[in-house]
């Protein structure tokens, strides 16, 4: 009975995850008009549609108190957990079935409820229901206000006992802001005091003592990202409010702060909201705004003098603020196109780490399995694997997740794959392939047919995501297995001049790209500006000093230098590790160059040393881009350093090509070159053997040659 209970667990769960989105503000829903076709066919047919909530109250028979309202779910939700000593589960992040087998019937549960798990309810029934509030939200997917408050007020339906706003008209013990309660909240802001008053509500309508929930009330210290203090640096408070993902809920943190000089961030993804309410709220106190994502050009109509920053790392280096100021991040916008999921935008401090280390350990095995497995099939598969990554990367431009502008992934589950790294993979297995079959390009026609003329659909298919940083990179790898080949240097050269007049045009009619250029040529001309990342790797490289702050203590990674964590990596690890770190890493970029390029010159087999010198380019080229961006040799070009930079898809290649790599070492001069012999009928490598029964023959003398050139004149003259 346990296995049966344990494998319906499972499995609905994950029905339930991939049928409906369950976390409010945390996963962008579903519209209703791309419904999944599974949900769509059982609404048809009328078969009950089950919540992941639905099946835990089913599972676990608690008894139940829940919470929803538009704001301050997670914060009462949580208050009330301290108050009862109960598990909190539901929308907080914690799945209700996740206690099965950990809570017994009858014992209490607080539960979050959003509007999208009241939708799928049928048996469920709270002991006590608490509605904290309605405002507008999420009229993306409801379609209508009244659509969501339908939603919202399902969580009354089968319950015992109502916790109601007063002035709401519903039936119900009511609660206010300004009613007395047993202790005051640590927690500041009069919306968590309104918070504090229905979880008083509900505390003492399930029997908790006021001496009890008083010391809650007194020691509670609130919940990540609702106000949370981050940092308080140089006399300035950084407040992180990201959970704020409406107008009501930056409305409430604004007047939390409302007698305190703000630095205001505001922005991210659209959710249908009327941004009027929150310009009209906004004080004197607030000295400045700024804002981040796809919805900062209708935040700057309804908010004049608000500056655009793109991004919120931007966002912080353009702030300027004193002593005794407030620095706030209260989106009024959910996040989906900042960040990849809810723990990037919001914090686990080893999520990065914790990602990097799955895609390794899936890069290694794919290692072990290309070293393995005859690199030769590569040849075979090399139209496959273009033809694969030219509709993946047109099909990026569709799915693809924008962030921060650009569209260069797509989400496979908890995977985030990046086509154009593949891409790279699949131009150097096709180039090595035709440059084995055919003689190497000796004039411009033939260069551009079919290698130029390939190259270009990549790279326009590139620049359209935007990423010129990759189409560099491989016009790169191509030109390295190229000249390996064979090509003149004077047809390379001017070819890749083409290619370089063609980049400037894509530098100069792209203002960020042109900003980048010119920064470059002097990044201290804008410090603040279009040079500030340049600027502050820079100074990071430079403080390291000889030996480094020591790992993990660097500065610049804490909100100073963008991207710190991947494309501008290598500055950190200057500045931990300082000039002896840095130059361990550069020689070991020198090490991979100096035996990718010995497998290359050893290898009998033309695929295997052209696909070697290939791949041995591509990753130390990509390192010598990236390392001469950071340290203000080159202009920034969003390239990763190879191995290093966070990124699961430029790691799991990078791991696959030097399994490939392995494999041809391993395989230089223990075969036979599999080149086909042109001068045999059936295509065949010509085998060795000795010539005849004498054997090899002997070395002829000089009168023999002397005779031989002496006949050839005779023959030519009669």
């Amino acid at each position: 009975m346990a296995a049966t209970r344990a494998r319906l667990q499972r499995i609905c769960k994950e029905a339930v995850t991939a049928v409906r989105h369950v976390g409010e503000g945390r996963w962008q829903p579903p519209s209703p008009d791309c419904e999944v076709p599974l949900v769509a066919e059982a609404e048809r047919r009328g078969t009950p549609i089950w919540s992941e909530v639905e099946l835990g109250y089913r599972l676990l028979r608690p008894r139940l108190l829940g919470v929803t309202g538009t704001n301050g779910k997670t914060t009462t939700c949580e208050l009330l957990g301290v108050m009862l000593q109960a598990p909190v589960a539901g929308n907080v992040g914690r799945a209700l079935t996740d206690l099965d087998g950990q809570v017994e019937p009858g014992a209490w549960v607080v539960c979050e409820l959003s509007s999208f798990q009241l939708e799928d309810v049928h048996e469920l029934a709270c002991e006590i229901a608490v509605l904290l509030n309605l405002e507008p939200d999420h009229l993306d997917r409801h379609g209508s206000f009244e659509a969501y408050r339908d939603a919202k007020l399902r969580i009354f339906e089968r319950a015992r006992t109502r916790i109601v706003p007063r002035g709401f008209g519903l039936d119900g013990i009511e609660f206010a802001a300004d009613e007395p309660l047993p202790a005051e909240p640590l927690i500041r802001g009069v919306h968590n005091r309104e918070n504090a008053a229905a979880a008083t509500a509900a505390a003492r309508a399930a029997g908790i003592p006021d001496p009890q929930i008083a010391e809650a009330l007194r020691t509670f210290p609130g919940v990540p990202h609702r106000l949370e203090l981050v940092r308080e640096l140089n006399g300035v408070r950084y407040v992180n409010d990201s959970k704020a993902t409406n107008v009501a809920a930056a409305l409430r943190a604004l007047a939390a702060y409302e007698d305190e000089p703000v630095h205001l961030i505001l922005g991210g993804s659209r959710k249908g909201e009327d941004f009027t309410p929150l310009a009209q709220a906004i004080g004197p106190n607030v000295r400045s705004i700024h804002l981040i994502g796809e919805t900062a050009d209708e935040l700057a109509a309804a908010i004049p003098g608000a500056q655009r920053d793109g991004d919120l790392a931007t966002a912080l280096h353009e702030i300027l603020p004193e002593p005794g100021d407030v620095v706030l991040l209260s989106p009024a916008c959910a996040s989906y196109d900042q960040f990849r999921d809810f723990e990037v935008a919001n914090g686990d401090p080893a999520y990065f780490l914790k990602r990097q280390a799955g895609y390794a350990l899936l890069g290694l095995v794919l290692m072990v399995a290309a070293s393995r497995l005859d690199y030769r099939v590569l040849r075979r598969l090399a139209p496959a694997l273009v033809v694969t990554s030219l509709f993946l990367l047109l099909a990026v431009l569709v799915l693809g997740q924008a962030v921060n502008g650009a569209r260069r992934w797509i989400n496979l589950g908890p995977l985030v794959f990046q086509p154009s790294e593949l891409a790279k993979l699949a131009l150097a297995v096709w180039a090595a392939s035709y440059l084995t079959r055919r003689r190497p390009p000796q004039t411009l026609k033939q260069l551009w047919r079919p290698i130029g003329l390939l190259a270009t659909v990549f790279c326009v298919l590139l620049l359209a995501e935007p990423d010129l940083g990759t189409a560099i990179t491989i016009l790169l790898m191509l030109a390295g297995m190229l000249l390996v080949a064979g090509t003149p240097t004077r047809t390379l050269g001017a070819g890749l001049s083409i290619a370089g007049v063609a980049s400037l045009l894509a530098v100069w009619f792209e203002p960020y790209r042109r900003a980048r250029l010119f920064s470059f040529i002097n990044p201290w001309h804008d410090a603040q500006g279009a040079g500030y990342q340049t600027v502050q790797a820079i100074i990071g490289l430079g403080s390291g000093g000889v030996f480094g702050r020591g790992l993990g203590q660097s500065i610049e990674k804490a909100n100073f230098l963008p991207e710190a964590h991947t494309d501008m990596i290598f500055a950190i690890i200057g500045e931990e590790l300082g000039l002896i770190g840095a130059a361990a890493v550069i020689a070991a970029y020198g090490a991979f160059a100096y035996f990718g390029l010995r497998i290359a010159l050893s290898c009998k087999d033309p695929f295997g040393k052209r696909l070697a010198a290939g791949l041995t380019v591509l990753v130390c080229g990509q390192a010598a881009i990236n390392l001469a961006a950071v340290m203000g040799l080159a202009p920034l070009t969003g390239i990763p350093l190879p191995f290093v930079s966070y990124g699961g898809s430029s790691l799991v290649v990078a791991l696959v090509s030097v399994g490939i790599l392995l494999n041809i070492a391993g395989d230089a001069g223990a075969r036979r070159a599999s080149v086909p012999d042109s001068g045999r009928g059936n295509s065949r490598p010509r085998a060795a053997r000795a010539r005849g029964r004498a054997g090899a023959a002997r070395p002829r003398r000089a009168s023999d040659v002397r005779r031989v050139s002496t006949a050839r004149r005779g023959a030519a003259r009669s």
